[in-house]
């Protein structure tokens, strides 16, 4: 099976990603599209989210260069 070329979007962005994507409900979740985004789309998509934006940050393990990684728009849950 061929992947065929598709523009996506997500909700919370104003972005349009070109990618791939596989027809059939195993490659889909919940019912919308699991794309493969092109490489210039992935970084795009990166940069969109705010996580281009690297901060020195000192931690407990000294001080690192982190990435924020969409903070606001993603519901991220800590796992102990």
């Amino acid at each position: 099976m061929k992947a065929r070329k598709a523009k996506f979007k997500v909700d919370f962005l104003d972005g349009v990603y070109e990618g791939y994507v596989f027809d059939g409900p195993a490659e889909t979740w919940n019912g919308h599209p699991c794309p493969y985004l092109t490489y210039q789309a992935r970084e795009q998509f990166i940069r969109d989210l705010g996580a281009y934006s690297p901060e020195h940050i000192e931690t407990e393990d000294g001080k690192l260069l982190l990435f924020p990684a969409g903070r606001q728009q993603l519901k991220w849950e800590e796992v102990k």
